[in-house]
């Protein structure tokens, strides 16, 4: 067939287009596009490379124009319209996963996120932070046991939540801890923390979670608190 891209002779090259050429999109390839051109209805066996910046990328049937550089020709972006118009709220990136490929319109996935650290208004999280296992919360002090408990971390934000149970009963207004939250999980402050109606909980900076008030032995009181981490 006849290579419309290879320049013509010189007799006929005033019935030529000089630098560009219309063409239909026959096929996408690793090393570039292979086309249709308009006076021709066979796809050119040669691909062709199209700008990188091209919005959107070039796919199979678009309507693109090519123009000669460098002695070759270079797919130059689709021809607009209706068809090429991105769908609302897409964005032009690569791939939301896996190897690198052309860009195109696609929705935003979490990944796309950056992490803002905390001095720019963000969080300085990528996500919740969140842990069951008790080791990695709650050490529990002398005559008490944990049956159960819960941390969860947003950014600055920390609520921790825990089941404990009572050996010996406490009857003094006297303060006593009854466990440690282990360090990076404490608060920069004290914290009230809820238990019963008649008991004061309160968690210090250290991580002790002391309590003053009548508490039976054999009963689990749950505890819990929301406050900002340092």
């Amino acid at each position: 067939m006849v290579n419309p891209f290879i320049l013509p002779a010189a007799g006929d090259a005033q019935d030529q287009p000089e630098n560009l050429i219309l063409a239909t999109v026959a096929g996408v390839y690793a090393d570039g596009l292979s086309l249709i051109p308009d006076d021709q209805a066979e796809a050119t066996q040669k691909h062709y490379k199209f700008l990188a910046s091209a919005y959107p990328a070039p796919a199979a049937g678009d309507r693109v124009v090519v123009m000669k550089m460098s002695g070759t020709y270079v797919v130059m972006g689709s021809l607009g319209g209706s068809g090429s118009l991105p769908a609302a709220n897409t964005v032009f990136a690569g791939p939301a996963s896996g190897d690198p490929a052309a860009a195109a319109f696609r929705s935003l996935v979490a990944n796309d996120l950056p992490v803002v650290p905390i001095d720019k208004g963000g969080t300085g999280q990528s996500g919740v932070i969140s842990t069951a296992s008790i080791a990695d919360i709650l050490l529990p002090a002398s005559g008490f046991s944990i049956n159960w408990a819960h941390f969860s971390q947003f950014g600055k934000i920390a609520l921790v939540s825990a089941q404990i149970s009572v050996s010996t009963a406490v009857s003094t207004g006297d303060w006593t801890t009854w466990a440690t939250i282990v360090a990076g999980k404490r608060p920069p402050y004290i914290v009230a923390a809820s238990l019963t109606r008649t008991t004061y909980c309160f968690v210090q900076p250290n991580g002790q979670i002391q309590v003053s008030g009548t508490v039976n032995a054999g009963t689990a009181y749950t505890f819990s608190a929301t406050y900002l981490l340092p």
